[in-house]
């Protein structure tokens, strides 16, 4: 099960019934999120952006030479243009999104608006744990999270990313955008527009669970309700059922399965000569689990049987060529992972997946940024 699903699910089934807003952002959702970001009442962007037009020169040459930039929740790429323009001895960009097609696209733009430019674009849901991109041997890695997007997170998440952040940007820099508090009135227009563009983006998170999931629901039974809670300072985005409403996810049905498994052991029991049929949850063996995230990996482009390309050579091995030994016979050579890596399961999420990047180039996903892989017993 993705982890879309599985937060879904728990979603449906806790007493508060919320979810991560980085579901928001599949590809409809980061469109829908580029016009907020145009909007009259919207505020947040324009003042980042003058703030941006004024200290960006600053900024840059405070990073020093050979910096590394990373953008998280990159997005469109509007506001770290500013800064890169500025930067002119740069080691490489690092954006990191959720949405594959949508960052993508992104990175094309702004390579042909910057040739020289090194972009390298990690598909991952940023808020846990990634692969980047190895960092520049002299200059320093400098986060960029603008936006005030740090409101996304409970405290207890917040705190999470930051410690991610602090092992990830180690000896760097973080520069991060935070909004203060304003008055509700003001906060209620830029997530209440007139145009219902912020609707339509809450309301695409059904859409997107009836894509990616198959959720099965009535979108048009659902209004868009966002206000200020001035006791956490925050916003709040809620999906109000218009009357009572009936939402299907497949997935977690336990007593049907067990119906199912039942009606399986009496048919077995039917065949001549089967002795010592029954049902067992015992497991038996450990086992590596890996759950591909469908709706990240078909966003991007990467099939099951990319996945299987790359676990294929770290256990079966591929053969690479002969080798003639002193003796003058000739053996085959392959190469595989060392016994000990293959149950290891960050070596397995390193494992490179191809996919195509930025200029119809081929990119290097890792493995556990499309994939969940886990340890069980089978």
């Amino acid at each position: 099960m993705s982890s879309f699903a599985e937060d879904l699910h728990a979603a449906l089934a806790g007493p508060e019934h919320t979810i991560s807003p980085k579901y928001f952002y599949d590809a409809q959702g980061s469109t829908l999120f580029e016009q907020i970001c145009e909007l009259p009442e919207y505020y947040p962007t324009r003042t980042e952006l003058a703030l941006l037009r004024r200290h960006a020169g600053d900024i840059a040459d405070r990073m020093g030479p050979d910096a590394q930039v990373i953008e998280y929740g990159a997005g469109a790429l509007v506001k770290v243009r500013l800064l890169l323009e500025r930067a002119t001895r740069l080691h490489s960009f690092v954006p990191v999104d959720i949405s594959g097609p949508h960052l993508l696209a992104a990175c094309e733009a702004l390579q042909r608006e910057q040739p020289a430019l090194r972009i390298l674009p990690v598909v991952a849901d940023f808020t846990r744990p990634h692969v980047l991109p190895d960092a520049p041997p002299e200059g320093r890695r400098i986060g960029f999270f603008p936006g005030s997007s740090i409101g996304n997170f409970d405290p207890r998440e917040a705190l999470e990313f930051l410690r991610l952040l602090r092992e990830e940007l180690d000896g760097g820099a973080l520069l991060i955008g935070v909004d203060l508090i304003k008055e509700p009135a003001r906060l209620h227009a830029a997530y209440n527009d007139a145009q219902g563009v912020t609707a339509r983006f809450n309301l695409n998170l059904l859409r997107h669970a009836q894509r990616a999931l198959g959720l099965e629901c009535d979108p048009a039974g659902f209004d868009h309700y966002a206000f200020y809670d001035p006791r956490k300072h925050r916003i709040e985005m809620h999906l109000l059922p218009r009357g009572e409403q009936q939402l299907q996810l497949q997935g977690r049905d336990a007593a049907q399965l067990a119906q199912l498994a039942d009606a399986v052991v009496n048919e077995v029991k039917a065949v001549p000569g089967a002795v010592d049929v029954g049902l067992s949850t015992k497991g038996q063996k450990p086992e590596l689990d890996v759950q591909l995230d469908r709706g990240l990996a078909g966003a991007i482009g990467v099939t099951v049987g990319q996945v299987a390309q790359a676990l294929r050579p770290a256990f079966a091995g591929i053969d690479v060529g002969d080798w003639i030994d002193p003796s003058g016979e000739t053996r085959d050579v392959t190469v595989r992972l060392v016994p000990e890596s293959r149950t290891v399961v960050a070596d397995l999420e390193s494992l490179p997946v191809m996919v195509t990047g930025p200029s119809t180039q081929p990119v290097s996903v890792p493995l556990g940024q499309v994939a969940r892989i886990r340890e069980s017993i089978g």
